[in-house]
């Protein structure tokens, strides 16, 4: 049993929380035998951690002490009456699994932030020709349940689905043509997005044309709301430089300018050669020249700006 997330931690507990007491009696409410008094005299010893304490007796998940909210703290805020609403913009996130792992559909509300979970599924157990157990996601059940979701975001409200499975980017664009508005955000650019992110800048990621043309990824808000494009590549010059000049050549036949990339070249180093090269990549392609380039390397760990010649 779990304490429940308002339990105090003395017998004097404040405004809508309960007493420890009353937490320690509900966690081991089935195990009589066990010495409530000891157990409250190891709590409030001043050498025994608090996250030790909620963590060992009260079975709460728990943060770091240094954390600027417990998990308590974040967890009483919760709006236990607020509800899903047909019609609703939501934002769908996806962390699935094919095989031996749980596969999970969570929502978010766009209008306050809400956060629902639309489904949560255990791997379905079958027998290996070597006679062991593995478990396979029963994939239907996954459909279902982003259809059901779907249809309750009426008039197609679903703005994007975030999937952390490339394998299942079939499925979900499959929805989208089904009628409505559904973006698929790649792995790869969910990872640049959160490693630029941990350097501490801010962006904004742009929704996809409804039109089918082309738009740049990102707003870059740290560097005055610049539009960028983002762009996963082996650190080779010529697969960047190719990338590059792609990527503003078709958005230039549908009258859109895209001048700022940012490249990652995931756990890369940005070696002296390839900076060199890159350095003068508007002097060997004079038709698609650029504005800035920056380059995200050695995962995330190194972000340098370009200085164009």
């Amino acid at each position: 049993m779990i304490a429940p997330p308002n339990t105090a931690l003395t017998d004097e507990p404040g405004e809508g929380e309960i007493s420890l007491t009353e937490g320690l009696q509900f966690v081991y409410q089935d195990c009589p035998w066990i010495d409530l008094e000891t157990i409250k005299e190891q709590i409030w010893s001043p050498a025994f951690p608090v996250s030790r304490s909620r963590r060992f007796f009260l079975n709460q998940p728990n943060a770091a002490d240094d954390a600027w909210c417990t998990l308590q703290e974040w967890s009483v805020l919760a709006d236990t009456n607020r509800v899903l609403v047909d019609g609703e913009e939501v934002v769908l996130f996806f962390d699935g699994s094919k095989s031996n792992d749980h596969t999970a559909l969570v929502g978010c509300c766009m209008s306050d932030g809400f956060v629902f979970t639309a489904g949560v599924w255990a791997p379905r157990k079958t027998r290996s020709d070597k006679g062991k157990n593995r478990g396979v996601l029963a994939r239907r059940r996954f459909e279902q349940a982003i259809e059901q979701t779907y249809a309750r975001a009426s008039d197609a409200r679903i703005r994007q689905a975030v999937a952390r499975m490339t394998y299942l980017r079939s499925d979900l664009t499959e929805l989208a043509h089904a009628g409505g508005e559904l973006e698929v955000l790649e792995l790869h650019k969910i990872d640049t997005i959160e490693r630029l992110e941990a350097l501490r800048h801010k962006v904004r990621w742009i929704p996809k044309s409804d039109e089918g043309v082309p738009t740049n990824d990102f707003q870059w808000m740290s560097r005055d709301d610049q539009k960028w494009e983002l762009n996963s590549t082996k650190a080779r010059y010529a697969t960047i430089a190719d990338r590059i000049s792609r990527a503003v050549s078709s958005a230039a036949q549908h009258g859109l300018i895209k001048d700022n990339f940012l490249i990652d070249i995931g756990f890369s180093r940005l070696s002296p050669k390839l900076r060199s090269q890159l350095i003068r990549y508007n002097q060997r392609r004079s038709g698609q020249t650029i504005r800035e380039l920056a380059v995200l390397s050695e995962g995330g760990e190194h972000l340098e700006m370009i200085k164009l010649a």
